[in-house]
């Protein structure tokens, strides 16, 4: 079960209708950690990895909505 880290990122990862999930995921050098790219910009990179890595306690997303409508900043 792959994850995204919610300490940095307070927004869940989403897609536009008919994008296809592996055009916004790449490989990383580690093992089973994806880079998110996103089209909204961000302070920080986003990833999704192995649920395994994530300490005790530590905020993260599991579950995403790909269906909802992409998230806009509109600061």
């Amino acid at each position: 079960m792959l994850a995204q880290d919610e300490a940095c990122c307070r927004r869940p990862f989403a897609l536009e209708p008919g994008t296809r999930l592996e055009s916004r995921l790449v490989c990383n050098a580690v093992p089973l950690r994806f880079n998110i790219v996103d089209t909204a910009p961000e302070r920080h990179r986003r990833y999704l990895e192995p649920l395994y890595r994530f300490t005790e306690y530590w905020p993260y997303w599991v579950y995403f909505d790909l269906t909802a409508p992409p998230y806009i900043n509109t600061r």
